[in-house]
């Protein structure tokens, strides 16, 4: 549940950082953290915003593998565990997933695709 905290962690710093106006809303249940955003204010904010979630676990997952063989070997199998499943999250950038669609749709909207 971390890595997916985390994900939607990333979306909400981007959104601070590119979309002050935005409207943010939270939604937690037992098995899903989201953030629900409305009125991003340009196609290249939006696509930002929604590569942001899946890149910020996937670089804490290299770092966590990278820095594996370092840790005492009773950790090493549940470190690499969290490390893959947070780089996993880069498979959120691959349509059909919501992120990989709005980074697709807002680039290619905007002609920066084609």
């Amino acid at each position: 549940m971390g890595s997916y905290f985390l994900h939607e962690f990333c979306h909400w710093l981007s959104l601070r950082a590119t979309s002050p106006g935005t409207l943010v809303r939270w939604e937690m249940t037992p098995l899903r953290i989201s953030l629900l955003v409305r009125n991003t204010p340009s196609p290249r904010a939006a696509a930002l915003n929604a590569a942001a979630g899946p890149l910020g676990p996937a670089v804490v997952g290299c770092v966590v593998l990278l820095i594996r063989p370092l840790l005492p070997a009773a950790m090493s199998g549940t470190v690499q565990a969290i490390g893959w499943l947070c780089l996993g999250h880069i498979l959120f950038l691959i349509p059909p997933s919501t992120d990989g669609l709005t980074v697709l749709f807002e680039l290619t909207k905007r002609g920066q695709l084609s």
